[in-house]
Formats: structure tokens, sequence, C-alpha cells
């Protein structure tokens, strides 16, 4: 089994609530950012530690605030890692407007909008400018045939991540090789059939010594 993963851009209505909202969650980037530098924390536990006063300065909810904080360990783990690289690197600080839900945790599909939860039982709502293409996989997503993923949203547009499952091809059986200098040997399995070939390759072998010896 094989999982393809697959990002559908969806172009949204204007919404001066739901760029609040973004700067709520940039500001919780930049607040737990702040968290890691001044403690040196690289785990997801450690960050989780300043969720309550990052919920207090942001308005939060729960399960948004968990996402920001992920957001910033993950920026932060860069850091540190292009810093081993470079240490004249500046400390990064969350400056485009653009956070991550996710479907059934902070977030909830209704036809052509977005609800995003707010706070208990607040929520903002986002318009989907949807195309046949865009629609074709929130289609295939409410048959069960794909998996919808979390989704990353800007003031003027969201991505859907896409998730599949398929099996790329059905094995006819399994093929065993033995390769060597002078000879290949192998051994096929099908079914109730065991298959062998064994190749001589000693003529080969020897003009290929005879001409890297002339060429030597």
């Amino acid at each position: 089994m094989t999982q393809t993963i697959k990002g559908v851009k969806v172009k949204i209505e204007e919404n001066r609530t739901f760029v609040q909202h973004l700067r709520s969650y940039r500001k919780g980037v930049n607040f737990a950012l702040s968290f890691l530098k001044e403690t040196g924390k690289t785990s997801l536990q450690g960050v989780n530690q300043c969720r309550k006063e990052l919920r207090e300065i942001t308005g939060l909810c729960g399960g948004t605030s968990v996402l920001c904080c992920n957001t910033a360990l993950s920026i932060y783990r860069g850091y540190i890692r292009k810093k081993k690289k470079n240490n004249r690197i500046s400390f990064p600080e969350a400056k485009k407007l653009a956070m991550k839900v996710t479907l059934g945790y902070n977030a909830k599909l209704e036809k052509d909008r977005l609800r995003i939860t707010v706070t208990a039982r607040k929520y903002v709502y986002v318009s989907l400018k949807l195309g046949e293409y865009q629609r074709k996989f929130l289609d295939l997503a409410k048959e069960g045939k794909v998996t919808l993923g979390e989704i990353t949203l800007t003031p003027k547009h969201c991505i859907f991540t896409v998730k599949q499952e398929y099996t790329p091809y059905t094995p006819q059986g399994i093929l065993s090789l033995d390769i060597n200098e002078q000879s290949i040997v192998s051994v096929a399995m099908m079914e109730d059939q065991v298959v062998m070939h064994a190749w001589d390759l000693k003529p080969l072998y020897e003009m290929n010594c005879k001409y890297f010896e002339m060429t030597r």
C-alpha cells in the first residue's frame, strides 16, 4: 500500500474578521518562538508549557494553540539546523499571515465554507471559491476515496492536503537475483512454480579485462 499526497489550492473571499484571527495566530507563533529561545526547549512537550499563557495573550482556542505551538517548534528546529552551518543567521520571526487548521479538530467543512473555531461555540467562517477541479477532491473526500489532512490558510487562499492510499501494482511473484562478476543466477517463484535461470558472463568478463589492460 502506497500513499500519495497532493496540495489543492482554493481561493477564499475577503474576510476582515478572519484576517484578525490570522494576526492572533501569528502573534501566538512569535510568542512560542520567544519561549523556545528563552528556555532552549526543542520538544513538543516543552513548547506546550507556554500554551496557557499563549491562549491568554491571543485568545486562541485549545486546538488552534496546539497547532500554533507546532508551527513555532517547526520554525525553531529549522533555525537550529541552519545555525549549525551559519552562526550569523538571525533568530526567526513569523511575518506572513498564515495558519494551520485540521478538520474535526479546530475546523469543519460546511458546503462551500470553512468554519474555524475561535473560542468555545464561537467561530469565524471562510467562504471558499470552488471550481470544478477543487470541488472534485472535496466530493471524493465525502465518498471516502481520499482523506483531507491539514489545511493551510492565508488571507487570500487556502491549501487542502489531500491524501490517498493505493496499491501501485499487483505482484505476480518473487524474483531473487545473485549477481557475480562472471555469472547471474535468478530464482522466480510464481504461485506453485519455481523457475531458475543462469547466465554465463565469463566471455564478457574476459573481454572487459582484456580491453581494460589494453587501455591502461
